[in-house]
This record gives structure tokens, sequence and C-alpha cells, in this order.
């Protein structure tokens, strides 16, 4: 008998950032990951926006940043970009006007994701779902 295929959550990069920064449920969520109790989804540019606010926000150094992300591709699946939709495909983010909000939103859909899971300030708290994905926010 095979062992059950994990949850697939896509995470935005709040719950990165709370999670190895804070703690709190989302680094309980990132543990998730390790161990393989969920499979966590990011892509390409949610790293490099992440890396540049520990950098230019927070002062990381580049041997820290190099540390989180090896970590982070380690715990997760990064996906390739995808070039934003438009037209009518884009208004299904409607408050999600930001490229970040459009990674994890991106991520979600090819990462087949059960969850969305998103910490911090993000018009994302604001939509219960997204094409039928449960989005929810971490305290």
């Amino acid at each position: 008998m095979s062992a059950p295929t994990p949850q697939v959550l896509a995470v935005d990069n709040g719950v990165w950032l709370s999670g190895l920064i804070y703690g709190g449920p989302a680094e309980e969520l990132i543990q998730l990951g390790v161990t393989g109790g969920v499979r966590l989804v990011t892509t390409q540019s949610m790293i490099d926006s992440m890396v540049r606010i520990l950098r230019e926000r927070l002062g990381f150094s580049e041997a820290a940043l190099e540390q989180v992300v090896q970590f982070i591709r380690e715990c997760a699946e990064v996906l390739e970009d995808t070039v934003p939709p438009d037209g009518d495909a884009a208004s299904t983010l409607r408050p999600a006007a930001g490229p970040g909000e459009y990674a994890v939103l991106d991520a979600a859909d090819r990462g087949e994701a059960s969850a969305i899971a998103v910490a911090g300030p993000s018009p994302l708290q604001q939509m219960p779902t997204w094409q039928g994905i449960p989005i929810v926010p971490l305290a």
C-alpha cells in the first residue's frame, strides 16, 4: 500500500518571511514541508523578491541569503515563472494586483494546490477562495 499523497500548499512570501524570522504558525507550516507532511510550492520570482527584501530591508549577508534559498529549494517545489495573464484572464486576479500575488496564485494553479497560505499584509487575505482553491490566512 502506498503512502498518501501530501496536501499541496502554495505559500506566499509572507509565509516564508514570517516562518523563517518570527516562527509561529508559518514556521509550523514550513516544518510540515520539511518533513513531507505537505508539499509546498512557490516560484522563482517569489524567491527573488524575498531575497531582495532580506538583503535590502533586513541586511542579510550573501551567505545567509544562499542558505535561505537552499533551504526553500529543499522543502518546496520551485516552479518556473510564467508571464502574467492579459485580458479576461487577468480579471480572475481582482484584488491581487501585485506581482507577488500573481506569483502565488500562479503557483497554486500550476502546482495543483489544495490551498493557498498567506501571511502578512496581502490583498489575498480578503478573498476566501481563488478559482475554488481556499485561501488560508496565517496569524
